[in-house]
């Protein structure tokens, strides 16, 4: 029987040119940019997570204009984990890969801006990924439970084409983000058993906020960004 290797000697022509076509920096630092190199650096994450080649995905995110910017690898991770698009088990290797860079950051940073994002995770049809959400909080709250004073990243820088509108939201405070966090947290069991949970439990985290004259600034962080 002969084998026609053509195919797979384009295929790997097209992956290698792909590699060779990564920029030296980012136009923005952020992955919900719309941008030719932005959806170049995804495809590439998206094909290593969907063969499991974790020496690709190490490649990759390791790559330099992936390390300018403190708001770069996780807008890229919950990028993916957010597009529907994307099986279950690559959007579930971002969270996994979020919830991994966290750990290994430090405690001195607050990605309250990715709060929402961890939220529609919880709120997955996919059990795997809601594991992977629940994962990745766990991973905020263990930040937050630091006596680090924390640097807030990522709110205005996230949305670049929305500017103009995320300019008028404000960020929690850091007891705030705490307590939001803490309260997800810890009905967690719940959230990875149900997918509906996580909307019911807002609403009575909204409810306890506003019976403390506090429900106005967790209104618009949490559904805004969603």
């Amino acid at each position: 029987m002969e084998i026609d290797y053509t195919d797979a000697q384009d295929a790997n022509s097209i992956s290698l040119d792909r590699w060779s076509s990564l920029p030296e920096e980012l136009s923005n630092p952020s992955f919900f940019a719309s941008s030719a190199e932005h959806l170049l650096i995804l495809d590439l994450f998206v094909d290593a997570a969907k063969i499991g080649n974790t020496d690709n995905l190490d490649k990759l995110l390791s790559s330099s204009p992936l390390s300018k910017s403190p708001i770069t690898l996780p807008s890229l991770f919950s990028r993916v984990w957010m597009t529907v698009s994307y099986s279950a088990s690559v959007r579930s290797i971002a969270l996994k890969r979020f919830a991994q860079h966290l750990r290994g950051m430090g405690s001195n940073l607050d990605f309250q801006g990715f709060i929402p994002h961890i939220i529609a995770g919880l709120s997955d049809y996919s059990k795997d990924i809601r594991e992977a959400a629940a994962n990745s909080l766990i991973a905020v709250h263990e930040i937050y439970s630091s006596n680090i004073k924390h640097s807030v990243i990522g709110l205005m820088e996230l949305y670049p084409e929305d500017a103009t509108t995320t300019s008028a939201l404000k960020w929690l405070s850091l007891p705030e983000a705490k307590w939001l966090v803490g309260g997800i947290v810890s009905k967690l069991a719940e959230c990875k058993l149900d997918c509906n949970y996580i909307v019911r439990l807002l609403g009575g985290i909204l409810d306890s906020a506003g019976k403390k004259g506090k429900k106005q600034q967790y209104d618009p962080f949490i559904f805004f960004l969603i």
